[in-house]
């Protein structure tokens, strides 16, 4: 549907529609203006375009920027928690998954705080993809950290289809206006 406020309640998995890569220029520019130094974000007289890593807030834009349409209309959000699970390279696109944990309102019912648990997810169309495919909620609800190891295990034995994909998790606040 378009974009509305829609009403999120605490155990709905949201499959999020955006997936969208940063191109290797974009990487190397915001490498630069956020004064990155480590030469696997930029350094091509080094390392081959396909060897360059994508910086971990860049990947968090990304999995933030690929939640972003249904979670309308976040005002304000606070990280608690980001786990970077496996790396991401230029152009390999980040859709996102979103698991509503809980729900808050607040005493004047304008605005609504949810805890959220998102995942990053490379490679995939998430919503072509893992539409009406089972997922494994220990994703979304085991207690952080949650390495790679353990994700990849997880996800081997519930989701084949997500080993060596999820590029982040991350646990946040989002406020939003509530739905009335």
């Amino acid at each position: 549907g378009g974009v509305t406020l829609r009403e999120l309640r605490p155990g709905q998995l949201i499959v999020h529609s955006a997936c969208r890569p940063l191109t290797l220029t974009q990487v190397m520019q915001l490498s630069s203006l956020a004064r990155i130094v480590h030469d696997r974000h930029f350094n091509l007289a080094k390392h081959a375009p396909s060897e360059l890593f994508v910086p971990g807030g860049c990947v968090l834009g990304l999995v933030n920027s690929a939640s972003g349409r249904e979670l309308h209309e976040v005002l304000f959000q606070e990280l608690h928690h980001v786990c970077y699970t496996h790396p991401l390279h230029p152009y390999e696109p980040v859709g996102a998954l979103s698991y509503v944990a809980d729900r808050q309102e607040s005493l004047s019912g304008e605005l609504e705080k949810l805890e959220v648990v998102t995942l990053g997810v490379k490679n995939v169309d998430v919503a072509g993809a893992l539409a009406g495919v089972p997922l494994p909620s220990a994703l979304f609800t085991e207690p952080a950290p949650l390495r790679r190891k353990r994700v990849d295990a997880i996800c081997a034995e519930h989701c084949p289809a997500l080993v060596g994909k999820i590029v982040a998790r991350v646990e946040r606040s989002v406020y939003r206006q509530a739905k009335r």
